[in-house]
């Protein structure tokens, strides 16, 4: 399921996370139609971190920590059609710095480095901090990690797989209706579970249906010991290849 954002006054509220040199980002949604700086989520305080649409149809950016990592993004959406956004970003290592998918493929690269500063406000998931830019739309698998997740594991993600196995460090599912001062829980590792502010509905489809079920079975495996695990996994899918 997903969260079904009325556009004037739905939204949630967490603890703003803490950045450092290396995180990511991302999110499955959905909209309608073109709503000006719509907002998918907002922080308060003078080291903003958002992802909003922009100024044109189907225009989005980013800013994270008070950095502004990617301008105007054109065309990076389609009305009506669930789109998984991730944002990842590196500053130690080496470029491009950060990287913008679209789905499963690399939409935008940036190859210069930036200052991420860490706020300590309000995140706002699904408006602006003021009371304004609310979401028009769906929005489901908000997630945010303290590393950058690498291109696989972004496919990964977008064809279905487990994204608790990534072990985020904050992950809502927003996975049903909640009704007002409810609790979305944060299935990452920071127990910073979003409060709703408003009663939001169930929306009516899902990102996680059609081709994205069919995940590869090693996304399941949980984190922990994961490298370890793999490989019997797929040990054991090579020989029954070469009895068959």
């Amino acid at each position: 399921m997903a969260l079904a954002f009325n556009g004037t006054t739905d939204y949630l509220t967490a603890t703003e996370p803490t950045y450092g040199a290396a995180g990511s980002w991302l999110c499955w949604f959905k909209s309608p139609s073109f709503s000006q700086f719509a907002k998918i989520f907002d922080t308060g305080g003078s080291n903003r971190s958002y992802i909003q649409v922009s100024d044109g149809e189907r225009q989005m950016d980013f800013v994270v920590g008070g950095a502004s990592v990617f301008g105007v993004q054109f065309l990076f959406f389609e009305y009506d059609t669930w789109t998984l956004s991730t944002i990842t970003w590196d500053n130690g290592g080496a470029s491009p710095y950060a990287t913008w998918y679209k789905n499963e493929s690399v939409f935008d690269t940036r190859t210069s480095t930036f200052t991420v500063t860490s706020p300590t406000d309000t995140l706002y998931i699904g408006r602006r901090l003021t009371a304004a830019n609310y979401w028009n739309g769906d929005m489901a698998h908000l997630a945010r990690f303290n590393r950058a997740l690498t291109a696989e594991e972004v496919a990964g993600v977008y064809r279905g797989g487990s994204i608790a196995a990534l072990r985020p460090t904050t992950y809502w599912p927003l996975n049903g209706a909640v009704g007002a001062a409810a609790l979305s829980p944060d299935l990452g590792g920071s127990a910073d579970n979003a409060t709703a502010q408003t009663s939001i509905a169930a929306a009516t489809t899902a990102p996680i249906q059609g081709r994205y079920v069919a995940a590869p079975a090693f996304w399941a495996i949980p984190q922990a010991g994961a490298a370890a695990s793999v490989v019997p996994v797929l040990q054991a899918s090579l020989k029954r290849r070469r009895s068959a």
